[in-house]
């Protein structure tokens, strides 16, 4: 739904873009893929993006352009979707988990440092649900032991840590434009950027074939261009974005504020942190029976993630155990996501407002 109604609020422009784009003969990464890059650049404040084909491959790449071997040690969160343990051991590399913190469920700074060894080469810093990790102290931690940060900012466009943008704050970061992320194409699509100028280079190179001239090819990459429609729908949805973001905070004020004197955990947000609400992920002890009645009154909702990522049985042979990870663990048991697009309504907010108070057995409003 929510995917649906951001295409109808620019629907006309949208379907004008993609008919000058077909027209054009012009289907795979050209004028509008360079175009959206330019602009990404200048909404993060960042030297140069590379747009590629899906935010996995984003943080593919990203590993690969960092020089990630087999047999490396690459630290990731313990919660957080596949991809961020998945892409390590698509290179023959070891994801190593760590545990996330309780207030933020991002990648915890200390249980990192926990977690490095001689064949640590980096670790990659979820921004997760919107919400930056604390590039600060993962910063100290990466230049202490010379190693890298991968940003994982697929779910954190806009984000903010003391001014500077998700996306400037590792060596590199990878960005997602799947249909429900805060700027989305209408199908798949994703970014590199940061501040690794030379990495960035290469994962130019990569996406397609790591060609550096015509047919001339000096590294072993892939083909992970993105398609010139998807450009021209994300360069429309960027020029919203700062509207869009505004509306998810004011959103999740309106939430916080509301349910400040009930027994359920509404997102932490750290001072000089700007939160950009992907989802709006709140924690209860009570999450199933929540979940139940609130799907009793038709509104939506979702579990991220039902599953931490050692309990998946793929990465069962990597020796480790989820209750090595109890932090995460306890987010799979207790987080709830709540209604959250730019396109709700007053009315709709209230809704759901209401909803969480009755099941609580307040009036509220």
């Amino acid at each position: 739904m929510a995917p649906l109604r951001a295409f109808h609020e620019q629907e006309n422009e949208i379907l004008e873009s993609t008919a000058r784009v077909l027209k054009s003969g012009m289907w795979v990464y050209s004028n509008e893929g360079k175009a959206l890059e330019n602009e990404l650049a200048q909404y993060m404040g960042c030297k140069r993006a590379v747009v590629v084909s899906s935010g996995t491959d984003a943080l593919l790449l990203s590993l690969q352009a960092l020089g990630v071997k087999p047999g490396d040690e690459v630290i990731t969160p313990a919660y957080s979707f596949f991809a961020s343990a998945s892409v390590i051991q698509h290179l023959g590399a070891i994801p190593v988990f760590c545990d996330v913190d309780d207030k933020t469920f991002n990648i915890s700074p200390d249980a990192v440092e926990a977690r490095i060894t001689k064949k640590t080469v980096g670790f990659i810093a979820v921004h997760l649900y919107g919400l930056p990790a604390d590039m600060t102290r993962l910063r100290e931690i990466a230049d202490s032991h010379g190693i890298f940060i991968l940003e994982d900012a697929a779910q954190a466009i806009g984000a903010k840590v003391d001014g500077r943008a998700a996306g400037t704050l590792g060596d590199l970061a990878a960005f997602s434009f799947y249909p429900t992320k805060n700027l989305s194409a209408c199908g798949e699509g994703g970014c590199i950027t940061g501040t690794d100028m030379d990495a960035i280079e290469i994962a130019s190179k990569l996406r397609l074939h790591g060609e550096t001239e015509r047919y001339h090819h000096s590294l072993l990459g892939r083909n992970c261009r993105i398609d010139e429609l998807q450009s021209s729908i994300v360069r429309l949805k960027l020029k919203k974005l700062q509207e869009w973001t505004s509306r998810r905070q004011e959103i999740a004020e309106r939430y916080t504020d509301a349910w400040a004197d009930l027994p359920l955990r509404v997102p932490y947000v750290p001072g000089g942190f700007e939160h950009v609400y992907h989802l709006y992920v709140i924690k209860s002890r009570d999450r199933n029976r929540l979940r139940d009645f609130l799907n009793e009154r038709k509104i939506g909702n979702g579990v991220y993630y039902p599953v931490s990522l050692p309990g998946l049985e793929i990465f069962k042979g990597l020796g480790c155990h989820p209750q090595e990870f109890p932090v995460s663990e306890q987010c799979c048991r207790e987080v709830l996501a709540l209604p959250m697009f730019p396109q709700l309504t007053d009315e709709e907010v209230e809704t759901v407002i209401q909803a969480v108070y009755d099941f609580h057995g307040s009036r509220g409003l």
